[in-house]
């Protein structure tokens, strides 16, 4: 089974989480904020996608329902960025990370992965494609 889906806007890179301490309180890992939105835009993309399965072709049964429990994904990103900054592993892990539980109930599942780096400044997006195996 597959899915494909377009996250309209540029990509962003997935930052490294910083450690903050106070004196008195726990330390605690906080990731930055441009991180956390941009994560929250790519899982309402997935989920429209994955809702998109769901619903009925006109006349016929609808489709079965994208697999949480696959022994192994694979997954295609085509990133399309406006300026030839930020790696290729950064982008895949916001991505990655953004799908879980939308897509595969954990990312250590992702046996096969592509990602290809592309430079578009007037329609910079990311195009995923992902699949059980």
């Amino acid at each position: 089974m597959r899915i494909a889906f377009i996250v309209p806007g540029p990509p962003v890179p997935c930052a490294r989480a910083r450690v903050v301490s106070r004196p008195g309180r726990k330390t605690r890992a906080v990731t930055p904020s441009k991180t956390r939105a941009y994560k929250v835009h790519v899982a309402w993309y997935a989920r429209v996608a994955v809702a998109t399965l769901r619903q009925p072709a006109t006349g016929s049964p609808p489709p079965s329902i994208w697999p949480l429990d696959a022994t192994s994904y694979g997954v295609r990103l085509m990133v399309y960025r406006e300026a030839d900054r930020g790696d290729a592993d950064n982008f895949y892990k916001g991505v990655v990370d953004a799908c879980h539980g939308i897509l595969w109930s954990n990312d250590m599942r992702i046996t096969h992965a592509l990602v290809e780096m592309f430079i578009d400044r007037k329609n910079p997006r990311v195009e995923v494609e992902a699949w059980t195996r």
